[in-house]
C-alpha cells in the first residue's frame, strides 16, 4: 500500500468489493487520502481504451487539490473535474435537445454574469404591491421534481432567497423553457435541473447506458454538497449496474445549502443496488478538546472520535465588545498570544462573511455603494471581487455592463462580438482596465465624483470599441437617485498589514475558503450579532436552528474542525450571555478567558 500506514477504517474501505461504496467520513479522517488511493488503484490496473474513470468533486478548489494529488491532469479517456462540469459536458451539452434546448446547443451564463442580466424577468409583486421584477437568471430550481420544480429567487444585492409559490414556479419554468428553446442560455442551476431531466426522462436508459460505457467508474468527493438536482441526476446515473462508484462525504459539513442540498442524500444513496456503507469517524486532525466541541455541533449527532494518541489540545472562549466593522479587534492579538503559549506556528482567523474578512484585513473599502444606480453598484461589486482575489469575476461583471452599453447584450459571446465588429481581445482588455480604474482611489474623492469618473471611463471605452447611440443606456446606467449619498468620501482598497511576533503564519479567511484545510490554531470570530436578516446571527440561535434551510450549524462545524491543537471561539458579549443561558453545556466545553482574564492555558 505504497508504504502508507492505514487505519482499520481505511483498510476496510480500500478492500471493499461493493459496486457502490458510500463513505461517511468525519473531519480529518483521511477521506481525501483514501479517495486518491482508490483512484490510483483503478488507474494502475486500467486496461480500457475507450472508457475511463471520472473523479469528481463539488468545488473547483477540491478539484484542483484532487488533480495535484493524482499527479496532474489525467489524459483521456479519464476525467477529473467538478460534478457541475461533468454533467454539463457529458449530459447537457450532447443531449440537451432531449430537454428542449435549441439545436444550436446550450450556452452557459457563468457566475456572476447571471446576476447582472435583468431581462427577461418575472414580476413577483404581491397583490396591490409595488413592482418587484426578478430576472429569470436569478431564479434557480432548488427542489421538487423535474415536472414540478421548486424555484428560489435571489433578490438584488444580498438578502434571503424568496421561494416562488407554485403558480409562479410554473410560470418561471415555462419562461425558462422558452429561453432554452430560443437562445439556449442557461445558468449553472439550470444545467443541474436539465441534467436530471435528461437522465430521468423518457430517454434516460439510453443516456445512462452511453455514459456508463464512457465512464464505468465514477468517484465523487464532497458528496454532501451535491445540490438537489445534481444529486437526482447522479443517483439516477448510478442505478446503471455496470457503473462502479465511490461516494465520500460528511453530512455535518454540507455548507452549500443555496443549491438545495437534500438532507436525505446519504439515505437515498444507500438504496442503490449493491451499495455498502462505511463509517470513517476517527479524526487524524482534531485534538481531544476540539473533537468534543465538534461533536456538540454535529447535526447528525455523530461523535467526532479523536485518535488513540491524540493530544489533549485546548479550547478557549474569548469575549469581545468589538463594534460592527471594527478593523483590528484586540481578539486577534490575544489569539496570537495564545498561539505563542502553545507553540502553534499557524493561525487561521475564520469569519462567516466576506465583509467581515475585509474589515479584519484592515480594508479601507467598507460597506456598500451609497449610489443606487445599477452602473456604480456593478462597478463597486467588481472592485469587491477584485479585493477578494476573484479577478475573473470582477472582469465578468464589468464585461456585462460594457456589453450592455456597446451591444445591448449583457452576456456577449465571442461570436456576438465578431458579428458586431468588436475585437474580443480589445473588449476584454477594456473591461480589465475599467476594473482597475474603479478600484483606484483619488485623494479626497467622493462617491459622487467617483461615479462621474467611472461614467466617463465607460463612455470612452464604448467609443473606443466602436459603439454609438448608447447615450440613453449610459444615462440610465448612472441615473441619479434622491437617496444617493454623493458627498460621502470614498477611500481606497489599501489594507493594513499586520505584524505578528515569533513568525506566526496568520491567514484571515471565510469559513467557505478554509474548507478542506487545517491549521495548528483556529480563531472562529463571531461579530456583533444582529437580527436584520431572516435569522439572528447570534451563535446561540443560528447554530442550533431547527430550520433545515439554515446551514449555520454545518458552517460552524466546518470551522471548528480545522484546528489541530488550539481552538479559539470569540463571541460578542451579547452572544456570550445568550450562550451561557441557552447552551451552558456547550460553553462548558471551553476554558473561558474574559477580557481581563489570564491568557495562560
Amino acid at each position: 500500500m505504497n508504504g502508507i500506514v492505514w487505519t482499520c477504517e481505511q483498510k476496510d474501505i480500500l478492500a471493499t468489493d461493493a459496486r457502490v461504496t458510500l463513505v461517511r467520513a468525519g473531519p480529518g479522517s483521511g477521506k481525501t487520502k483514501v479517495f486518491v488511493e482508490t483512484a490510483n488503484r483503478y488507474l494502475d490496473s486500467w486496461a480500457g481504451k475507450r472508457g475511463g474513470i471520472a473523479a469528481l468533486s463539488y468545488t473547483n478548489a477540491a478539484r484542483e487539490e484532487m488533480t495535484g494529488r493524482l499527479g496532474g491532469t489525467l489524459p483521456a479517456p479519464h476525467f477529473v473535474g467538478t460534478l457541475d462540469s461533468f454533467f454539463l459536458r457529458f449530459v447537457v451539452a450532447p443531449f440537451g435537445h432531449l430537454a428542449g434546448i435549441t439545436p444550436s446547443g446550450a450556452w452557459l451564463i457563468p457566475s456572476p454574469i447571471d446576476e447582472e442580466i435583468r431581462k427577461p424577468s418575472i414580476d413577483l409583486r404581491r397583490q396591490g404591491g409595488k413592482p418587484n421584477p426578478i430576472p429569470l437568471f436569478r431564479i434557480n430550481p432548488t427542489g421538487g421534481g423535474e415536472a414540478d420544480p421548486r424555484f428560489s429567487a435571489k433578490p438584488y444585492y444580498g438578502g434571503p432567497g424568496q421561494v416562488l409559490p407554485p403558480n409562479r414556479a410554473a410560470e418561471g419554468l415555462q419562461m425558462k423553457k422558452a429561453e432554452w428553446a430560443s437562445r439556449g442560455r442557461i445558468t449553472h442551476a439550470d444545467s443541474h435541473y436539465l441534467a436530471a431531466a435528461i437522465i430521468r426522462g423518457s430517454h434516460g436508459d439510453a443516456v445512462r447506458g452511453m455514459i456508463a460505457r464512457r465512464f464505468p467508474v465514477i468517484l465523487v468527493d464532497e458528496f454532501q454538497d451535491t445540490g438537489h438536482f445534481l444529486g437526482r441526476a447522479l443517483l439516477s446515473l448510478l442505478t446503471h449496474t455496470s457503473i462502479s462508484a465511490m461516494l465520500v462525504g460528511d453530512e455535518d459539513q454540507r455548507i452549500f445549502g443555496f443549491s438545495g442540498v437534500d438532507p436525505e442524500l446519504f439515505m437515498r444513496a444507500e438504496e442503490l443496488d449493491g451499495c455498502k456503507g462505511y463509517p470513517m469517524r476517527t479524526t487524524q486532525r482534531c485534538c481531544v478538546r476540539g473533537a468534543a466541541v465538534a461533536s456538540a455541533l454535529s447535526r447528525s449527532r455523530a461523535r467526532v472520535e479523536p485518535k488513540a494518541d491524540a493530544k489533549q489540545g485546548a479550547a478557549v472562549l474569548l469575549v469581545h465588545d468589538d463594534p460592527k466593522g471594527c478593523r483590528s479587534p484586540s481578539t486577534l492579538q490575544r489569539a496570537a498570544d495564545l498561539c505563542r503559549v502553545r507553540g502553534c506556528r499557524s493561525l487561521a482567523v475564520l469569519v462567516r462573511r466576506r465583509d467581515e474578512k475585509r474589515a479584519l484585513l484592515g480594508s479601507d473599502q467598507q460597506g456598500g455603494c451609497p449610489l443606487k444606480a445599477r452602473g456604480p453598484r456593478a462597478l463597486h461589486k467588481a472592485v469587491i471581487c477584485l479585493m477578494d482575489g476573484r479577478g475573473d469575476h470582477a472582469s465578468r461583471v464589468v464585461e456585462s455592463r460594457l456589453g450592455h452599453l456597446v451591444l445591448e447584450n449583457e452576456c456577449p459571446h465571442r461570436e456576438d462580438l465578431d458579428r458586431s465588429g468588436v475585437d474580443p481581445v480589445r473588449f476584454r482588455r477594456h473591461a480589465r482596465s475599467l476594473v482597475l480604474q474603479a478600484a483606484r482611489c483619488q485623494e479626497g474623492e467622493t462617491w459622487g465624483q467617483w461615479g462621474v469618473r467611472m461614467k466617463q471611463a465607460l463612455e470612452q471605452a464604448a467609443k473606443d470599441l466602436g459603439g454609438s447611440n448608447f447615450a440613453r443606456r449610459l444615462g440610465n446606467m448612472f441615473k441619479a437617485d434622491p437617496g444617493d449619498e454623493t458627498g460621502l468620501p470614498r477611500s481606497g482598497l489599501t489594507t493594513t498589514p499586520k505584524a505578528w511576533r515569533n513568525g506566526l503564519d496568520v491567514e484571515i479567511l471565510t469559513i467557505h475558503e478554509a474548507k478542506g484545510r487545517e491549521f495548528d490554531a483556529v480563531l472562529v470570530y463571531c461579530s456583533n450579532p444582529s437580527a436584520s436578516r431572516r435569522i439572528s446571527t447570534c451563535p446561540s440561535v443560528g447554530w442550533w436552528s431547527d430550520d433545515e434551510g439554515s446551514e449555520e450549524r454545518e458552517v460552524a462545524f466546518v470551522a471548528v474542525t480545522r484546528a489541530r491543537d488550539l481552538l479559539v471561539l470569540s463571541v460578542h458579549s451579547k452572544s456570550f450571555r445568550a450562550l451561557s443561558a441557552k447552551r451552558p453545556e456547550f460553553v462548558g466545553l471551553f476554558d473561558p478567558v474574559t477580557r481581563a482574564g489570564s491568557l495562560s492555558i
